[in-house]
């Protein structure tokens, strides 16, 4: 097929979207079927997948709020109250289809992850037209921590698909300065069950109201009022429905909510014996200035170097809308920017970031006339990035302890290539001489698809350990079906694995001591094992008290219980 000159430009981006695919599906296709460990924060995926698997087993019985553990459910399930239902209650329908495995899963999590792509480009091409909306969609996909995120079973990424489209809804609803309802009704359904898979969708509505009042849009004001009256009523009808189910685990749940905004958590005397293990879990990981910059180094790595560059551009292009006559403002920042990557502790600085600082302001001085014709698109950049900032500032210990966040993120570094791109092919056409456009795309996202091999460099979860499955299976081939085991883990990996009911963070004799009555009341008759892995637990929480687990923490329980024959993974030993 013969492709017109003046078209070479929409073949090459179109070609870029379809070959980022079929590499993105090579490279996944890999990780479809590994168990759950060998990914980074798998114990995410085994989390929801426990709930879901959990929602089959009880059905109806379970009043659509999460549980977290296996059957038996005893006296006072393991209630999970921290996130809302809808994207377990659709996991579990997939699940029941298509079969409880590890591949089942991830494959719907791969299709919420284009589903995202195709959500982001419907925005961009809103903002931006439609060439900016593929390269958009094709930017996503190439993004190091989308790749390595985008199989992660969890509702984040099925939230932010629905937030996408909620925004979406928003600009179509209010473009013709009068509400149109069709798109207004669509927007508004979409936050709502964006926020019913993930509450963060909700951290949108603040930042419609700043841009739609900054803009003095009265239209747009009302649209936005509007959609965060609707998002905060979701959220507050959610969480009066678990409190009202379940009345006990308010406790834990402003506990968890203290912790996770960055005040610790407050111990309470009167929870549940499964939110024990919370509280051993979040005594630990407080938020502190030097871990946030620790996790700012990681979190800018993971979006790789043309995404970081890509930012920081748009960054400065918002900062300084007349750019040309501050050449020195662009110097100071960008030398503040190389200053402060060097400052960072643990940040390995290579010869590629700095030159990118460098080139930076010469860069921009250059890409400046077409950037200061994507003002509506840089302002999109500004709304897209809230959520995850806001989330830093309501939810720091949780973002810090939760790199998977970055997620949130994503689309706001992808439309930012995408401005920097199609600009930068612009400017290419402006500089050289006409015609060149098309040459420019292809380069561009030649670099653009080849940063999907930098996916491979992104840290595995410190938390998780190869061996999680194996220790998992090694208790189900040991133990029958009806049986309560004790365990130091604090993983859902073995939990998943196991298809036992566990008791997570039990860490010690002293542990099993107060544990242990409370098991047999909530239990009574069940058969209670103590499990403790043949390798001492050394992922996360080295050093740790409470968090690590050598087999001589157990040396009188070992000793008194009677011992059980099991796989050579585990050392079982069984209490009643």
């Amino acid at each position: 097929m013969q492709v017109k000159g003046k078209d070479i430009s929409a073949f090459i981006i179109l070609s870029a979207l379809l070959i980022t695919l079929g590499v993105w599906l090579v490279l996944a296709r890999g990780k479809i079927a590994q168990p759950f460990g060998m990914d980074p924060h798998a114990w995410g995926s085994a989390h929801a997948v426990t709930i879901a698997r959990s929602f089959i087993q009880r059905g109806f019985g379970s009043r659509g709020i999460p549980i977290q553990n296996n059957l038996p459910p005893g006296n006072d399930p393991d209630w999970y109250v921290h996130w809302p239902p809808l994207y377990y209650l659709l996991l579990a329908a997939w699940l029941r289809v298509f079969g409880r495995t590890e591949a089942a899963a991830r494959v719907s999590a791969l299709l919420i992850s284009l589903a995202e792509a195709a959500a982001l480009g419907l925005v961009a091409n809103a903002v931006a037209g439609r060439r900016a909306a593929i390269v958009a969609a094709t930017a996503l996909l190439c993004l190091p921590v989308f790749f390595s995120y985008s199989m992660l079973v969890t509702g984040l990424n099925l939230g932010v698909a629905w937030m996408l489209l909620a925004l979406w809804g928003f600009l179509r609803a209010s473009e013709n300065h009068e509400i149109q309802r069709g798109y207004k009704r669509a927007g508004i359904i979409s936050l709502v069950l964006g926020i019913l898979c993930s509450w963060e969708p909700l951290l949108l509505c603040p930042a419609l109201l700043a841009a739609a009042m900054l803009q003095r849009n009265r239209v747009r004001l009302r649209l936005a009022l509007a959609m965060f009256l609707t998002g905060l009523g979701t959220v507050i009808g959610v969480l009066a429905y678990y409190v009202s189910m379940v009345p006990r685990m308010r406790a834990d749940l402003l506990g968890t909510i203290m912790y996770r905004a960055g005040f610790g958590y407050q111990s309470q005397s009167n929870i549940p014996l499964h939110a024990l293990a919370d509280q051993a879990w979040y005594q630990h990981d407080v938020v502190s200035w030097q871990r946030i910059l620790q996790c700012l180094s990681s979190r800018a790595t993971a979006l790789g170097q043309m995404g970081l560059f890509c930012v920081l551009a748009c960054l400065v292009a918002v900062l300084w809308p007349d750019l040309r006559r501050h050449k020195a403002a662009i110097a100071v920042l960008s030398i503040a920017a190389v200053v402060f990557l060097l400052w960072l502790p643990n940040y390995q600085m290579s010869v590629a970031p700095l030159a990118e600082f460098v080139v930076l302001p010469c860069l921009l001085l250059l890409l400046w006339p077409r950037l200061a014709q994507s003002k509506r698109a840089l302002e999109m950049v500004a709304i897209l990035a809230a959520p995850y900032l806001l989330w830093w500032v309501l939810m720091a210990n949780h973002a810090i302890i939760h790199d998977y966040e970055l997620m949130l993120f994503a689309p706001a570094a992808a439309l930012s290539i995408a401005i920097v791109l199609t600009s930068g092919a612009a400017m290419i056409d402006d500089y050289f001489m006409r015609g060149w456009r098309g040459f420019g795309y292809l380069v561009l996202l030649t670099a653009l698809i080849a940063s999907l091999y930098s996916a491979r460099n992104v840290s595995p979860d410190p938390y998780l350990q190869r061996n999680e499955a194996a220790y998992g299976e090694a208790i189900r081939a040991a133990t029958p079906a009806d049986a309560i085991v004790l365990s130091p883990s604090p993983s859902m990996v073995p939990l998943y694995y196991s298809e036992r009911h566990i008791i997570r963070l039990v860490a010690d004799d002293s542990a099993v001591d107060r544990v242990l009555p409370e098991v047999q009341r909530d239990f009574p008759g069940a058969p209670i094992y103590v499990a403790v892995p043949a390798v001492q637990l050394q992922s996360w929480g080295s050093g740790t008290p409470g968090l690590t687990a050598p087999k001589s923490a157990f040396r009188r329980t070992l000793a008194h219980c009677k011992p059980a024959a099991a796989p050579a993974q585990v050392q079982l030993v069984r209490c009643q």
